[in-house]
């Protein structure tokens, strides 16, 4: 059997097991269940999504903030020491498997959702969750029909929570060594935002930051307003 064949049969194999464990009843002792995926996660296998009684919420960035963000990751990933300005952040890098992703994969389960399982999926704008987190929350909570407690906004500063965590140990392994989460395991709270939104991005974020402005434009005009 070719090695990519095999590959590509274990993923198959592992996301089928993850829908069934999904879709097993959740505890007793427990009221509900928050279930944590990307949208490049599932991808071309909205076949996958677990068969449940479930409330859809997207949060969403506005890509003039992803790009910096994405581009300090990759930047750290490839070991790049020049001007970030001179770091393509549209080309080719194998570590995104940008060929693989249709475009926007966001925008495009957003949609799938809207058309087949909930036409009122919760959309969450990061922006407003940072700048007004107990609001943000409070209306998320009774949108979902979830009671709020004022101990959701804060959190140990610590990574003990990881031991709580069901997922894919080899990603939180990855993510906590490079870095990638010492924002949130450093922070007891939700902190606001420090920097203005940038009116333009750089020439090389350009194509990255283009292929998300409509879909983020359109899913913002839906999302929760946390101050009205």
């Amino acid at each position: 059997m070719h090695p990519s064949f095999t590959h590509l049969l274990i993923y198959k194999c592992k996301r089928d097991w993850v829908k069934e464990q999904l879709e097993k009843p959740i505890q007793e002792d427990k009221q509900f269940m928050f279930i944590k995926d990307t949208a490049m996660g599932v991808d071309g296998y909205y076949d996958k999504l677990p068969n449940i009684e479930a409330k859809h919420t997207f949060i969403i960035r506005n890509p003039h903030r992803v790009v910096f963000s994405a581009r300090r990751l990759l930047m750290h990933l490839y070991e790049h020491k020049g001007d970030p300005d001179d770091f393509n952040l549209s080309g080719d890098h194998p570590f995104m498997a940008w060929e693989k992703l249709s475009p926007d994969p966001l925008f495009k389960l957003w949609n799938y959702v809207r058309e087949n399982i909930d036409p009122n999926p919760i959309v969450i704008d990061a922006d407003d969750l940072q700048n007004y987190p107990e609001e943000t929350l409070r209306k998320y909570c009774e949108a979902v029909g979830i009671p709020f407690k004022k101990k959701y906004t804060t959190w140990p500063k610590s990574d003990e929570s990881l031991k709580y965590f069901h997922g894919a140990l080899e990603q939180m392994v990855w993510g906590k060594n490079e870095g990638v989460y010492d924002a949130a395991f450093l922070s007891s709270c939700i902190l606001p935002l420090t920097k203005p939104l940038p009116d333009k991005v750089p020439e090389k974020c350009e194509g990255y930051a283009a292929e998300f402005r409509e879909g983020y434009k359109i899913m913002y005009e839906t999302r929760l307003k946390p101050t009205e």
